[in-house]
């Protein structure tokens, strides 16, 4: 009798998923323990005929009728697993590749910890195979939102082997049938994004534990965040609202609705500065769709992304150099790094007073001192914060001082007072009209969602 069932999701990556099996076919696990499932979403690439025709003797190919999404191809994995008598599940995304012991790992972990119900793995990217995407991740009941704290750091023999998190993400997990059972599936609302979390957090709050672990590693290709249409920011919105309504309680409904009312405050506000309203209308269109019960895949709402350059005013002079002044979140700063990089010809040097920390996150960049830099007029000096408004509104810094931050907002140091009245002007205005509506709209949502 076989007692892991691993399964993988599919749409149209044929050539991953190829590369995902012949890598998960060379592990040490005793596959004869195993039954591979794969899950096609309506695949228009030939995926189920490469499976029929390659792996007949391998894998058992289940094949949906349209696409599900991510939530709704492992929903039916999951489903066929608890109708059988497995004591292990696998999920694995179709863009990974796997190391021999990545799935024995997690089941040895598992194994030896009995207060565990799910372990993920760590995840690199397979591009920068040295830089993590995830080693276990939370869920900021402040911000209301996931944290990724080691994401954009280098996997290096300091990292800590084991990581209680809130979740791990369904491109590399274990998880134990019997609390499978308990949980359910993932829910098919989601189309994409927050199902797993939602899953892990279902597991939590039974009392069970949720791990990531350092011995176990896959490479993933992780999709690039698609800058043509809304997609991403549509579904993750949408479904970042419904997973908060669904876990918080509902004294907590006012600090939500103030999270996300001042992220919203951000959004439309740096849309309309930016001249790139569709992002702004693909969230609001999210709040309304959960709203509306339009839930699971809504394709009609995706638009089209406008193109601006936030670079454009540099374009009428050149530079001899270009100075970066980075945060210590490695996240924000790498994105930034990464944004100057492509966009100036120029080398970008990192100004830093923490040498060694930057030196060996950025091996192929030059690092210096910024204790003994000075600023001249042929440079451009750019100073990472996290987010704009959260740029010093006093400062000295001369003509040629911007700061950043990783959705590429750029301001000009001596003009950020200015800027940052207008925004508290637009603020109090959402403040005062527009957050009572959201908040009687999120308390509804809640009310259908909990049947009160």
């Amino acid at each position: 009798m076989k007692d892991i069932a691993i399964i993988i999701c599919n749409f149209n990556k044929k050539e991953y998923l190829r590369e995902c099996l012949d890598s998960l076919l060379l592990s040490d696990l005793d596959l004869k323990t195993c039954d591979i499932i794969v899950v096609d979403n309506a695949s228009e690439d030939g995926a189920p005929q490469m499976i029929q025709n390659e792996y007949a003797d391998e894998v058992i190919l289940l094949e949906n009728q349209v696409n599900s999404g991510g939530a709704g191809g492992f929903a039916r994995g999951i489903h066929y697993a608890i109708d059988r008598d497995y004591d292990y599940l696998v999920l694995l995304d179709n863009d990974i590749k796997l190391e021999p012991n990545t799935i024995s790992a997690l089941k040895q972990h598992l194994d030896s910890h009995h207060d565990v119900a799910i372990v993920g793995s760590k995840i690199c990217t397979m591009d920068s195979p040295d830089i993590l995407q995830e080693l276990g991740s939370f869920i900021d009941m402040e911000k209301f939102n996931a944290t990724t704290p080691l994401k954009g750091h280098k996997d290096a023999d300091d990292l800590p082997e084991v990581v209680e998190c809130d979740y791990v993400p369904a491109c590399c997990l274990i998880a134990r049938m019997e609390v499978v059972r308990k949980i359910g599936a993932f829910d098919v609302n989601h189309f994409i994004y927050w199902d797993d979390m939602d899953w892990c957090t279902k597991a939590r709050e039974l009392g069970y534990k949720v791990h990531a672990i350092n011995a176990s590693r896959v490479f993933h290709k992780m999709g690039a965040i698609n800058t043509e249409n809304t997609f991403s920011l549509y579904y993750f919105e949408r479904n970042r609202v419904l997973f908060f309504l669904k876990h918080l309680k509902e004294e907590d409904i006012p600090k939500f609705t103030n999270v996300i009312a001042q992220e919203l405050i951000n959004l439309t506000f740096f849309s309309n500065e930016k001249k790139r309203y569709n992002s702004a209308i693909s969230q609001l269109l999210g709040i309304s769709d959960l709203e509306r019960e339009l839930l699971g895949r809504q394709d009609e709402r995706i638009l089209k992304k406008e193109q601006t350059n936030p670079f454009e005013l540099f374009n009428d002079k050149k530079y001899f150099s270009i100075i970066f002044i980075p945060i210590n979140e490695m996240k924000f700063s790498r994105k930034i790094y990464q944004d100057l990089s492509n966009f100036f010809e120029l080398e970008v040097i990192i100004a830093t007073e923490n040498i060694d920390f930057f030196t060996k996150e950025f091996s192929d960049a030059q690092v210096v001192d910024i204790n003994y830099l000075e600023h001249t007029d042929n440079q451009l000096f750019f100073y990472a914060v996290e987010h704009i408004m959260t740029s010093p509104k006093e400062n000295t810094l001369p003509e040629n001082s911007y700061f950043i931050d990783c959705f590429t907002n750029v301001q000009q140091a001596q003009n950020i007072h200015s800027f940052l009245d207008s925004y508290e002007r637009y603020k109090s205005i959402f403040m005062n009209i527009f957050k009572p509506v959201f908040e009687k709209k999120f308390i509804a949502i809640f009310k259908r969602l909990h049947s009160i």
